[in-house]
């Protein structure tokens, strides 16, 4: 070997050894992100309710069968991605709980799921935690807000009331806002268990993750599958707004970190297309309950979970050409993790190749990129009936599964 090709490999070497030490650097520079300088291996537990559970995602999986939990839910596949194995990985999450739920046993319409946090252990070295929706009564609010929009519908629609936001006045009366008050509520709540989280688990990552995009934020697009009075479908969207923006102070006071599930599912709400949306709108057209993520959406949430929590989902998926705005603490730049990435590329592929799917899944979708639909679809329902009828029915159907 010449000098001169000795030396151009040592300059190669050098440089992704520099470049790969820089995006550790540039991952876990901030005091409020609990990654260390090792990617977590587990033991990982997940905790939560529906949003993180999956009800009617296909298959059922764990115990109680009540609490709807799903084997391709968002936890099932960021410990797939960092490759636990089955033993390093507990998902307790459960549909229906609240924040309460995590310290006391809960009670389904089939079994009793143990107080969640009885997961944690000293050994535990990765926890995930999406809750909150239930404390405020966000399945109810929608509930009554659907509702109230088919009276608006048939009654033209506030020509003769001048409102366009008739539920919205059912919990705002001047200055107090019911709801707003449930969710600063909620995040005492949450401050508490995620202080009880550290007690249990003192040496583990803790991740609050927020929730997706639910609603758009003018009701565009809700007119076939939900009918929403203009200001109501404002309220909403903005209550979930606020639904997350606590969260993730709390998560931060209790040096937590928070993982932005919104952002990249903006424009993927329950009023999108079908072929793009992650949330299933009251008659779902995708195996998921009402309301809720289909695979779709657990699958753009679980590359948010892997990239924060492990700071390492460029390393366990081949689609890594998106910078990941979805993610706060900010991890390392589009450009960083391609040249980090081109160093790696064997060990990117290997993991490809392993990675589970389904027939009407998307594969390593990135984080802020839409995420395509398959060739390969569940058939969806043709639905017969009027509007004012179907949204009737459904609004019972939505209720059953919050």
């Amino acid at each position: 070997m010449t000098n001169h090709l000795r030396t151009v490999l040592i300059g190669v070497f050098l440089a992704c050894a520099t470049l790969v030490a820089a995006v550790g650097i540039t991952r876990h520079h901030s005091g409020t992100d609990p990654v260390g300088d090792a990617t977590p291996r587990g033991p990982y537990v997940a905790l939560g309710d529906s949003y993180t559970a999956g009800p009617r995602i296909p298959d059922r999986t764990g115990a109680p069968a009540g609490c709807d939990r799903s084997d391709h839910d968002y936890p099932a596949l960021v410990a797939q991605r960092l490759g636990l194995r089955a033993a390093d990985f507990r998902d307790v999450s459960c549909s229906g709980a609240t924040v309460a739920d995590l310290t006391t046993p809960q009670s389904t319409d089939d079994g009793t799921n143990p107080a969640q946090l009885s997961a944690l252990s000293a050994g535990t070295r990765l926890v995930t935690l999406g809750i909150g929706g239930n404390d405020i009564g966000f399945a109810s609010l929608v509930t009554t807000c659907v509702k109230a929009g088919v009276f608006y519908d048939m009654t033209g629609r506030g020509k003769y009331t001048g409102d366009d936001a008739p539920c919205r006045g059912k919990y705002v009366s001047g200055d107090t806002d019911d709801v707003q008050r449930k969710i600063d509520t909620a995040g005492e709540r949450l401050s508490e268990a995620l202080a009880e989280v550290k007690r249990r688990a003192p040496k583990a990552r803790v991740y609050v993750v927020g929730y997706p995009a639910i609603l758009p934020a003018h009701g565009t697009g809700c007119a076939d599958d939900l009918t929403l009075a203009p200001g109501d479908a404002t309220y909403l969207h903005d209550k979930e707004q606020q639904l997350n923006a606590v969260p993730h102070k709390r998560a931060q006071d209790a040096g937590a970190g928070y993982v932005d599930t919104y952002k990249p599912s903006v424009g993927r709400d329950a009023c999108s297309g079908k072929d793009t949306r992650w949330i299933e709108p009251l008659l779902p057209s995708l195996p998921a309950a009402p309301m809720h993520p289909n695979e779709r959406g657990a699958r753009g949430m679980a590359p948010a979970g892997g990239v924060t929590v492990g700071g390492g989902a460029h390393k366990l998926t081949s689609r890594a050409t998106a910078s990941v705005t979805g993610v706060s603490p900010p991890v390392s730049s589009t450009m960083t993790r391609l040249r980090a990435g081109s160093c790696r590329a064997a060990s990117m592929n290997a993991a490809t190749s392993s990675r589970r799917t389904s027939p009407y899944s998307t594969a390593g979708p990135a984080v802020t990129r839409p995420v395509p639909g398959s060739s390969r679809r569940v058939p969806g329902r043709t639905i017969s009936q009027s509007r004012p009828v179907r949204v009737r029915y459904t609004s019972a159907v939505f209720l059953t599964f919050m």
